[in-house]
């Protein structure tokens, strides 16, 4: 469907299986205006209006069932939404995609002078030749997809990839309710930029599970040319309406996006590994997050910007090589701006190597709260902090005063030391339970390590 001013292409209620090339072939392509392309079952445009309270009370309707593009040749869904001047947006909701030869489904959305906007929603896609859901969204201004209720499983390359691009404006990703399992390939795969000076890259993901897959369970690269922000948990979608409230899409799709605990848990490679890159700022929130059984580290973050925020709480990583690896880069080059680190009530044992890592070469202020955690039984260190930025250093597991000295870690029975600090860097370390009363200095590495006041029970016992 090509138009000189709008374009709109859609597909309801329809089926396109065994055909020697794409199952379904949709183009909408915009001289000068908008494009839109869909393809949606009729229980999914009833589900979207009841959700937005355009419906009657109990409205009586027969579903159609899912769409469905099975048994191709080459893709099971090829959707194109394009245009010179004004916004490209995409739906797919509602179909399934299965045995296709090149892949799943592909949503190619480009917008040379706005935004663009793309939706995949009750999907599911099994035991493709291919990718299961390659998303790619080009954007002059913003880019947004929501993903959510979808299944990507058994495919042969990764189960989902999504590229986002922003040039001038910003990029978020939005997934809740998405499985990924047992793909050939890493199960969840996003790059975000958004380029301008300006610019803001986020994801926020809720009850996303990557599970075994033979590589990782999810990789995120995200760089913004002012923030970038990766959000994972059970409060993510309302984390991210509290920050980033110039979009309202979740007026239209919020109710309908499940939300929860996320598991990226026995895969081939690492669980949940992240890179983000900020001009100004970078912000990790994991919360209800499991990382478990996985060949490499359980979760592998790494953040650059010149201010930092990482928070990780009621999170668990066992059996991993590394359990929570935390790496940090940048310059603080105004007042104010620092690297505040919080690490609180999570659990991580029985690593190969450490169960905390943190490795820093962030110069500026440094903040750092480790309260209420359990490091037990790794072949490594319990807490292993390496520094080698510039200070200064503020670094609270217990009894300092400056945050309260709240304390109360268990760290125990790990092969190496239940706490290594290199480089001389005082860390208050008093307030835990260090699995034997009194705890012995060979515990500990790090001449700049107060251990004192410790505790005489676990606090964290089950």
């Amino acid at each position: 469907m090509q138009g000189l001013d709008d374009a709109t292409a859609t597909i309801v209620d329809s089926h396109a299986n065994h055909n020697l090339g794409h199952g379904f072939d949709l183009a909408a392509v915009s001289a000068d205006g908008d494009a839109y392309a869909g393809v949606l079952s009729s229980e999914a445009i009833f589900d979207m209006l009841a959700s937005m309270d355009l419906l009657p009370p109990n409205p009586t309707y027969v579903p159609a069932g899912p769409c469905t593009a099975s048994d191709n040749g080459r893709l099971g869904l090829n959707l194109l939404s394009s245009n010179n001047t004004g916004e490209a947006s995409a739906m797919v909701d509602g179909i399934t995609v299965e045995r296709n030869g090149t892949g799943g489904i592909r949503m190619n959305l480009i917008s040379s002078a706005g935004n663009v906007f793309a939706e995949l929603a009750d999907a599911r896609m099994r035991n493709n030749v291919g990718i299961g859901a390659r998303l790619d969204l080009n954007a002059n201004q913003n880019a947004i997809a929501v993903i959510s209720d979808t299944l990507s499983t058994g495919n042969q390359d990764r189960g989902y990839q999504l590229k986002m691009n922003s040039d001038e404006g910003e990029a978020h990703a939005l997934l809740g309710g998405v499985t990924a399992s047992h793909n050939t390939r890493a199960g969840i795969w996003a790059e975000l930029s958004a380029t301008d000076v300006d610019g803001v890259a986020v994801v926020a993901m809720t009850a996303v599970n990557s599970i075994s897959n033979t590589a990782r369970g999810a990789h995120f690269d995200i760089t913004g040319g002012d923030s970038a922000h990766l959000l994972i948990g059970s409060d993510a979608l309302a984390s991210y309406e509290d920050h980033f409230s110039s979009f309202n899409f979740l007026d239209w799709f919020g109710d309908m996006i499940p939300q929860g605990p996320s598991v990226f848990s026995d895969n081939g490679a690492g669980g949940l590994q992240a890179t983000l890159t900020g001009g100004e700022f970078a912000w990790l929130d994991l919360r209800d997050v499991t990382a478990n059984n996985n060949a490499n580290n359980g979760m592998n973050m790494t953040l650059t910007a010149s201010s930092i925020s990482a928070e990780v709480s009621n999170v668990t990583a066992r059996s991993n090589s590394h359990g929570l690896r935390l790496e940090f880069a940048g310059t603080s080059a105004n007042p104010g701006e620092r690297l505040i680190t919080t690490i609180q009530r999570s659990q991580f044992s029985d690593n190969s190597l450490n169960g905390i890592t943190v490795e820093s070469g962030y110069n500026g202020p440094h903040d750092y709260r480790v309260r209420h955690n359990v490091s037990a039984n790794n072949t490594g260190n319990g807490l292993r902090l390496n520094f080698t930025g510039a200070g200064p250093y503020n670094i609270d597991c217990g009894g300092s005063p400056l945050f309260h000295g709240v304390g109360q870690n268990s760290f125990y029975g790990n092969g190496n030391r239940d706490l290594r600090v290199n480089n001389g860097i005082n860390v208050s370390a008093q307030n835990n339970w260090w699995g034997q009363v009194p705890p012995v200095a060979g515990q500990f590495a790090g001449d700049g390590v107060d251990w004192s006041n410790w505790l005489l029970t676990d606090p964290n016992a089950p």
